[in-house]
């Protein structure tokens, strides 16, 4: 393994010899999005030597990108639309990223990089703060892609009976064939 690791913590990039860490996310496209200064403003309130950028691949290579990220001694990686699912080959998906299968986070700092998804976790937390109980209920999720896949196992966890709307009829197929209940 050509790039230092610690163990427990992430590396720190191979072009910041201070100790920098760089994380990113990873999308196309991704010009749009705010993580990138909601989270510089968080590495600054926290006094953290990091920086957060943005990586937009092909829409073909988004594990080609995680693995030139693990390379370049990138920390981690959040992964959003279209490379939720197409990254799970690049990664050692934990449990819930590989039952949905969809990853949106990626700790670079493991070898191999671990996958995980907050996703399902996030929908249920959303849940439980506003008092509304799944179980027993009938819910209908709009989309098939990874948030949507996330969405789907966490209602269904939860105890509801899940329906899947998708502008692509054979991927609504696929996901409701995927959710248990």
């Amino acid at each position: 393994d050509p790039l230092p690791r610690r163990e427990g913590g992430f590396i720190p990039t191979a072009t910041a010899p201070t100790g920098m860490q760089v994380f990113g996310l990873l999308g196309n496209p991704v010009e749009h999005s705010l993580s990138p200064p909601m989270h510089e403003a968080a590495y600054d309130a926290l006094g953290l030597d990091a920086r957060y950028v943005t990586f937009e691949p092909g829409r073909d290579d988004g594990a080609d990108a995680v693995r030139a990220a693990d390379t370049l001694g990138i920390a981690g990686l959040n992964v959003t639309i279209p490379f939720k699912r197409d990254v799970l080959d690049a990664v050692d998906p934990d449990d819930v990223a590989r039952r949905v299968g969809a990853v949106n986070t990626i700790d670079l700092s493991a070898s191999p990089p671990r996958g995980y998804n907050t996703d399902v976790a996030g929908v249920e937390r959303a849940f439980t703060h506003h008092g509304i109980a799944i179980d027993g209920r009938e819910a209908v999720v709009v989309g098939a892609g990874g948030a949507g896949r996330a969405v789907a196992f966490a209602l269904a966890d939860a105890g509801a009976a899940v329906h899947i709307a998708n502008r692509t009829v054979e991927r609504a197929v696929e996901l409701a064939a995927d959710v248990p209940g």
